[in-house]
């Protein structure tokens, strides 16, 4: 970095963009730094939606790692990536770790390949670089960037590096910070764009952790595949399916959502709450149903045409996601659906947070309190508000 530059635009820039990581970790990083830890967290992030992204974390001898790291970035399976971890000797020099930190193969194999961001941030940059500089400066203060116009060339430029900026801290920022920046820049956007950025900030309220975890679901049905949300709103798995959507799309999945509620009082056991499944499988799923043909769970016929059209459907990048209500969410009938139905993700809303889950369950962090409802509800309501004041 150049003396008199944005050091800032640069760091975030450089985050969304660049095509490996290697993170020294000391000490002072892994317990005293929160900058590391914060870039550390994206870049984990981003190799969660991009598996072939290197991250290469570097233990100094005194890195308390255990402590900090493994913990902060469990969600994103972070003690799954293989560590180089230094010994000082005597023969040892910053030059020579800095050799052997760039001769690793997974460093090498990378130099030609394109950069792969998180999709959100992507588009959200895409959105933000075809204003003028002079517009994005306007939003430039609740982000507390510090950016001047001489630091960063010529406009196109200034665009690029201000989006790129803007859009990572609006990937991380709380939601009231969020719509004081997109009150600056609406008046700039057309109805289609604001409407989009605004949609946008919305599933920015649902947390990396959280994206992450339903990523992993979504590539790995078999072993990812039960998710609890401590939630009844349907509404609130929208905008986690809507956010989990727009990283699929980029890995080129194919994701498709069946609602499958159950609040009649006859479906009380196991069997009549799996058959439940069966009978909203059938209809989506298979032509006889679709033509308003009964599922009959007695026939074999019927049992393995539902079989085989949810295994055709899991293939070719095509995932299903189930929705279901708290009342599924019991031992017996998540095991009974699970072994039935590994190539289906089960998205589960229960705000009781039961104590009797699948082994395998994973709840979605951190668990959704009346404050981040009530943050929610009003970025929704400012969003709302600034698209009909300025396109009447």
């Amino acid at each position: 970095m150049q003396a008199g530059g944005s050091w800032r635009a640069d760091i975030l820039y450089s985050l969304a963009t660049t095509q490996a990581c290697i993170i020294l970790m000391n000490k002072a990083a892994c317990c005293d730094s929160t900058w590391v830890r914060a870039e550390a967290l994206i870049m984990c992030f981003r190799k969660s939606i991009n598996p072939a992204l290197p991250v290469v974390p570097v233990v100094f001898p005194d890195g308390q790692i255990d402590d900090v790291f493994l913990k902060t970035h469990e969600p994103f399976q972070f003690n799954e990536i293989q560590r180089l971890t230094l010994k000082f000797e005597n023969h040892c020099t910053p030059a020579a770790i800095a050799q052997t930190i760039a001769a690793l193969p997974e460093l090498q194999a990378v130099r030609s390949t394109p950069a792969k961001c998180a999709a959100w941030v992507q588009d959200v940059a895409d959105l933000l670089a075809k204003l003028e500089p002079h517009i994005l400066l306007r939003a430039v203060p609740p982000l507390r960037l510090d950016l001047t116009e001489a630091a960063l060339g010529n406009a196109a430029a200034q665009s690029l590096r201000f989006g790129w900026a803007m859009a990572n801290l609006l990937h991380e920022e709380e939601a009231d910070v969020c719509s004081k920046s997109f009150t600056q820049l609406i008046s700039a956007l057309s109805k289609e764009q604001a409407g989009k950025l605004g949609k946008y900030l919305i599933m920015n309220w649902v947390v990396n952790q959280s994206v992450e975890i339903l990523l992993h679901a979504l590539r790995r049905p078999d072993k990812h595949g039960w998710l609890v949300l401590n939630t009844h709103y349907s509404d609130i798995a929208q905008h986690y399916h809507a956010r989990a959507l727009v990283e699929a799309q980029s890995m080129g999945l194919i994701v498709k959502t069946i609602s499958i509620t159950a609040s009649t009082d006859d479906l009380e056991d196991m069997d009549s709450l799996v058959g439940h499944v069966d009978n909203a499988l059938w209809t989506e799923l298979t032509r006889s149903g679709k033509q308003g043909l009964k599922y009959d769970p007695q026939s074999s016929n019927n049992r393995q045409s539902l079989q085989d059209a949810v295994k055709n459907y899991a293939q070719s990048q095509r995932v299903l996601v189930c929705q279901l209500t708290a009342k599924f969410n019991r031992a017996p009938v998540t095991i009974a659906l699970r072994q039935r139905y590994p190539h289906i993700v089960f998205f589960v809303l229960d705000e009781t947070a039961p104590a009797q889950l699948h082994p395998e369950a994973r709840q979605l962090q951190p668990p959704l309190l009346d404050a981040s409802l009530d943050a929610l509800d009003q970025l929704k309501d400012d969003c709302e508000t600034l698209l009909k004041n300025n396109f009447q």
